[in-house]
């Protein structure tokens, strides 16, 4: 008995970490198929027959788009810091590297007590000093928390605008965006 509760109890335990490694996608602001424009809300997705449209050419509007599939650098899976997992990964390998600064310190002939401080204090300002420079990156680059707020909030707007248009002004901006994307500009 107490065997199978523990099993299961592993079981769910494993399904609910391999969960934690997924990546958040981001929502479509609106879906064109062929000629007839479908809008798509998050609270209202299943109000309308997306499925009775005709089904021909797709475009989707993303309010994000992922930047792993841009075809840049990416990570591996287990080491992404965007997946709770990943996160969960990338911190207890960090919490490893003063403990294997320590005995690799005793192993060289440190004492322990200069061992623990060499490690620690040599941990602590390489993590200051890492941090401050994915700070002035992520500054640099405009990744910061306000400027991804003001993104999301700038495409809630337009999302909102969206939902206001009538089909065919719609179907006229997305037109205009692959007139656009055709031209390369």
């Amino acid at each position: 008995q107490t065997d199978s509760m523990l099993r299961l109890v592993t079981l769910f335990g494993v399904l609910a970490a391999a969960r934690s490694f997924a990546p958040l996608q981001p929502r479509p602001l609106a879906i064109r198929h062929g000629s007839t424009a479908a809008k798509q809300l998050p609270n209202v997705a299943n109000l309308s027959p997306i499925g009775s449209l005709p089904r021909q050419s797709t475009v989707v509007v993303r309010a994000a788009e992922n930047e792993a599939t841009g075809g840049g650098f990416s990570l591996p899976w287990w080491l992404d810091p965007g997946t709770k997992g990943g996160a969960i990964v990338v911190c207890s390998l960090l919490g490893l590297i003063p403990i294997v600064g320590y005995y690799g310190l005793i192993a060289v002939g440190y004492d322990e007590q200069a061992a623990g401080a060499v490690s620690a204090g040599s941990f602590t300002l390489l993590a200051i000093l890492l941090w401050t420079f994915s700070y002035m990156f992520r500054v640099a680059n405009k990744d910061m928390t306000y400027a991804k707020q003001l993104k999301t909030y700038e495409d809630a707007v337009i999302a909102k605008r969206l939902e206001e248009l009538a089909d065919d002004e719609v179907n006229a901006l997305l037109d205009e965006i692959d007139r656009d994307e055709e031209l390369g500009i």
